[in-house]
């Protein structure tokens, strides 16, 4: 997975640890049925795990946002789980958080960075239960609209 941060498209009018609202997309990520797909989240000494929602079946793209500090570095893994637990997780990205990080799913074979997906994984239930609830797909224009704040 690679991020890219392009010095010259920077938004100079937001300071360095503004809020703002990050979009995490992952593409290219196909379930068996009873899956579903969670970014584990750590911005400075906080934990989270967010459920990821289905906005583009064809494509197997799944979004989830959270409020971050503009540029804060920040530490994220998706993991693919089912009733069992974790399925497959993805490598830890290290990153710093903007309006939008754009990953493709690219599963972790290196035992050493399955760390994340372990420390959280009975927070990954509750989410399990959110995702459930709030029914996917998710709205591709209330996605857009979330996502550029209109």
């Amino acid at each position: 997975m690679t991020q890219k941060d392009n010095p010259l498209f920077q938004d100079s009018t937001i300071s360095t640890g503004t809020n703002i609202r990050t979009q995490f997309e992952l593409g290219k990520v196909f379930l068996y049925e009873g899956e579903s797909v969670c970014l584990l989240l750590k911005d400075g000494k906080e934990q989270r795990v967010l459920g990821m929602r289905c906005i583009d079946a064809k494509t197997g793209t799944y979004t989830c946002s959270h409020w971050l500090k503009h540029r804060q570095e920040i530490t994220y893994q998706f993991a693919i789980k089912n009733k069992e637990g974790v399925v497959f997780q993805s490598p830890i990205q290290k990153g710093l958080a903007m309006y939008t990080l754009l990953e493709v799913w690219e599963p972790c074979l290196d035992e050493d960075q399955v760390v994340m997906a372990d420390l959280c994984e009975t927070l990954i239930e509750d989410v399990q239960e959110e995702v459930e609830a709030s029914g996917e797909p998710e709205d591709v224009i209330g996605n857009l609209i979330d996502k550029w704040g209109l």
